[in-house]
């Protein structure tokens, strides 16, 4: 497999996952009235959001939290969120994947890190931005489950052997 398939995957199956973890937590009760839930779910939509522009080299702009009052509304801007994307990876064989990224928080990461950050290439941050997602995923599963659901199985792997489905957004 070459490396734009395999990033194209990656957010192909993002896509996916995201899509699954929505459907349990729109599923929940208990869901709206959880703030934990709904910080986790806006965090990494954020973070999407703002590494998308970062690799369209459109102005930063991130959104105000308080933007975000009901999970429905987080809902509709992942929905969007992914149109945008989907609109990005369908050219993704004309963009430089070892161009190096401008990535404005940089420099506070390597503070924290206590080190000099190196530049990461646009590859890199689209495996970054599926890892990190992957990652509040799991959170979030894990807080489904403390609300008494049963979260489904957003592995890769399951993905695959399920065909590859293509999200099905309502």
């Amino acid at each position: 497999m070459d490396t734009i398939s395999l990033l194209t995957d990656l957010m192909k199956h993002m896509e996916w996952a995201d899509w699954v973890v929505w459907r349990d937590v729109m599923s929940l009760k208990k869901a709206e009235e959880d703030e934990k839930l709904r910080e986790l779910l806006l965090h990494y939509h954020i973070t999407q959001t703002a590494f998308l522009q970062i690799w369209s080299e459109e102005p930063l702009i991130i959104p105000d939290e308080k933007n975000f009052k009901t999970l429905e509304i987080i809902r509709e801007s992942v929905k969007v969120y992914y149109i945008k994307l989907k609109d990005y990876y369908k050219d993704i064989g004309n963009y430089d994947l070892d161009g190096y990224l401008n990535i404005p928080w940089k420099k506070d990461a390597g503070e924290r890190l206590g080190i000099i950050a190196k530049d990461a290439t646009l590859a890199e941050g689209i495996i970054q931005v599926a890892l990190h997602s992957s990652h509040h995923r799991g959170q979030v599963n894990k807080r489904i489950r403390e609300l008494g659901g049963e979260p489904a199985l957003t592995d890769f792997l399951a993905w695959v052997w399920m065909g590859k489905p293509e999200t099905k957004w309502q």
